[in-house]
């Protein structure tokens, strides 16, 4: 028998589909208009790390938590990736993370602190000599973003929401950044997107039933 409940689940199923089919990415390197383009205001997620007191190691696997995001780093490497409470080579003189990519072991991100994912995530970096830019990351979809040499802010609009961040192999693969000043707006849900295609579904579906009824 087809219920509205499971016209709804069906509907559910389909919307987030058609979403993940068709992320896409635009990225920004200026924090007021990746900010307008987000959707105004300051992202319902930020973490600056300026209340780290001593460092928090996430190298070899540990899954370190801080605020609304975690971190971890190649599981079985033992390298530098912390969280830095001295933040005297960060981006601003504060506590900031490591962004790395050495020998294969890559960083990852997940936000944490939004359940739906983020549609808009940006930070600020700076180069750690010895291991500069550019580095590649990946959203938890499979998309990349260029973070370049250097120093600077990088922001990415997505039109699908992604859970994470991490950083890839491709391009240069020896590289470690400074990770600060993180902001993220949560992925909002579209009520008038799921009832539509609930009605739609709904529609189909005791149509369909009806015809096999009749005969």
């Amino acid at each position: 028998m087809i219920t509205p409940l499971r016209c709804f689940a069906i509907a559910v199923v389909l919307l987030c589909f058609v979403q993940s089919a068709s992320a896409s990415l635009i990225t920004f390197t200026d924090r007021t208009a990746w900010r307008a383009a987000a959707g105004g205001g300051i992202g319902d997620i930020t973490e600056n790390f300026d209340a780290v007191s001593s460092d928090l190691d996430y190298a070899s696997g540990n899954l370190q938590m801080v605020g609304d995001f975690s971190f971890v780093y190649g599981p079985g490497n033992s390298a530098v990736a912390r969280v830095e409470s001295s933040g005297g080579s960060g981006v601003n003189g504060t506590p900031f993370a490591y962004l790395r990519q050495v020998n294969a072991n890559d960083t990852e991100v997940s936000f944490v602190g939004a359940p739906s994912g983020l549609m808009s995530f940006g930070f600020d970096f700076d180069d750690t000599p010895g291991f500069p830019g550019p580095l590649t990351l990946t959203t938890s979809f499979g998309d990349s973003v260029i973070v370049p040499a250097g120093s600077g802010f990088i922001g990415i609009v997505s039109s699908s929401p992604f859970s994470s961040i991490r950083t890839d192999t491709a391009g240069t693969t020896n590289v470690v950044m400074a990770f600060d000043n993180l902001e993220g707006f949560s992925a909002v849900p579209e009520p008038s997107s799921v009832f539509g295609i609930c009605a739609m579904v709904c529609a189909a579906l005791f149509r369909r039933n009806r015809r096999r009824v009749a005969g």
